[in-house]
């Protein structure tokens, strides 16, 4: 259930940046301090779970894959986290060395940091989680340190492996849905950041699990140029042949979902790759697109495609509105 209405303007449909995400988790674990549960119990209440959740995280992932290169020393303290019953203070510091979020928690169990470097699109580059590390571990000798890459966006191939290796604990998109989304707050910011989230998690859960929209030839994957691998989450063939001067093209429909919106492109494929007809004659000589768009004439065409534009309320709705445009269209 999306719980923002479509018509109630929300900032982080705007604000998309990593540095709004940034600037939206150093505030929520800001309320895990004590003497907050009285202003806000269940934001407290949140702030606490997720502290907890990254060290448990954390603990577990060491446990598992360095065990045998870290003492117990080193892994208690990390393990002791979750006994913890008071946080005296907490301070949430951004773009130290570049370092997205550094998180001191002063506990009745003793002094804990926490590192997360948050992404949304981008990934990490020029070994900045190995830089971050040594950093906080050599440079500020900070003991009983948990180490988190937080992603809202697609994980690259090999992006797991890679953030594994530099011992951080990696939390996905599901996971930070499935955190926040147990948590009961009437917080106006907390509640537009969930329902931005949870938009970009019905998409993705959508779009990894509706494959009936993508055929053998395409399969359900991106374009990987340019604009189409961050926003075009459906590629779908009629697989019907269309003959030019004894050259074969396809029909094709991109479906680009972004915030609430649903844009659907009809265009001409010249192979199985995806990539578009560029010549306006061969656009204009194949004729057959004209009597598939008349079929729903709400399409505008613009040069070399047909565009039309609708808007979603929730998954459900989302999936509807696809279903519906691909019988229209091709029946």
């Amino acid at each position: 259930m999306v719980r923002i209405k479509m018509s109630t303007p929300n900032i982080f449909d705007y604000a998309t940046s990593e540095l709004s995400q940034d600037a939206f988790f150093a505030w929520l674990l800001s309320w895990a301090k004590d003497g907050f549960e009285k202003e806000d119990e269940n934001l407290h209440d949140c702030a606490l779970k997720m502290l907890k959740e990254f060290f448990k995280q954390y603990y577990e992932d060491f446990s598992k894959y360095y065990s045998k290169k870290f003492n117990n020393r080193y892994l208690k303290p990390i393990y002791d986290f979750k006994f913890i019953t008071k946080i005296m203070d907490i301070d949430v510091s951004r773009q130290e060395k570049k370092i997205d979020l550094c998180v001191t928690i002063a506990t009745d169990k003793g002094t804990y940091y926490l590192v997360i470097e948050d992404k949304t699109k981008s990934s990490q580059h020029n070994n900045q989680l190995e830089a971050y590390r040594n950093y906080i571990i050599n440079e500020k000798k900070m003991e009983r340190t948990c180490f988190i890459y937080l992603k809202t966006g697609e994980l690259c191939d090999g992006e797991e492996e890679v953030v594994r290796a530099e011992r951080y604990s990696l939390f996905d998109l599901k996971q930070i849905y499935d955190l926040l989304k147990s948590c009961k707050t009437g917080s106006e910011i907390f509640e537009n950041y969930f329902s931005r989230l949870e938009n970009i998690y019905f998409l993705r859960d959508f779009k990894n699990n509706n494959k009936v929209f993508c055929n053998s030839v395409f399969g359900n994957k991106n374009y990987k140029q340019g604009i189409w691998k961050d926003i075009c989450y459906y590629v779908y063939n009629t697989q019907k042949l269309l003959s030019y001067k004894n050259e074969i093209y396809y029909f094709a429909v991109d479906i680009w979902a972004e915030r609430k919106d649903l844009t659907f492109v009809l265009h001409i494929i010249r192979d199985i790759q995806g990539h578009w007809v560029e010549n306006q004659k061969i656009f204009n000589s194949i004729k057959e697109i004209e009597t598939v768009v008349n079929n729903n004439c709400s399409y505008e065409l613009k040069g070399l495609y047909y565009e039309k534009k609708v808007s979603f309320n929730d998954k459900n709705d989302l999936n509807e509105r696809i279903k519906t445009e691909i019988q229209n269209l091709f029946g």
